[in-house]
């Protein structure tokens, strides 16, 4: 196979896993079962491995693991959903354009995770100095 077939085959997969991910994470905001919020983490987690056909895919695919880790977070309070939610977001963030609009969503997500993870650990130190980086990439 070719360069272009190998990178077709990636940006196919990446997609797959992506928009896989996404149709569970629909379902799992109707039915609220918990285990189809897993499998769309599942996927993008998978997707996340692959290499990316784009940074704008990228971005949607760290954005969207933040919200459904986070989300996943509000059901079982376990601080790893938050902390990789956490990562994600700030991932996405450095892969952000200053001028681009998404910027605002996706401080308010990181600031939302940061404040969350404050309230449960107490930990001001870690969400200062990681809220105050996010500020200066904007």
């Amino acid at each position: 196979m070719s360069g272009r077939d190998d990178d077709l085959k990636n940006k196919q997969e990446v997609t797959e896993r992506i928009d896989r991910g996404t149709a569970y994470f629909r379902r799992y905001q109707i039915t609220k079962q918990l285990e189809d919020l897993n499998y769309a983490l599942e996927l993008w987690q998978e997707a996340t491995t692959l290499p990316f056909p784009d940074p704008a895919t990228q971005f949607d695919l760290l954005n969207n693991l933040g919200i459904g880790l986070h989300e996943r977070f509000g059901h079982t309070d376990e601080i790893a959903d938050l902390e990789r939610a956490i990562q994600a977001w700030q991932q996405a963030l450095e892969l952000t354009l200053p001028d681009s609009p998404a910027r605002f969503g996706l401080l308010n997500s990181l600031g939302d995770g940061l404040r969350e993870y404050y309230l449960h650990t107490g930990e001001l130190e870690r969400c200062t100095k990681e809220l105050s980086y996010a500020i200066l990439q904007a």
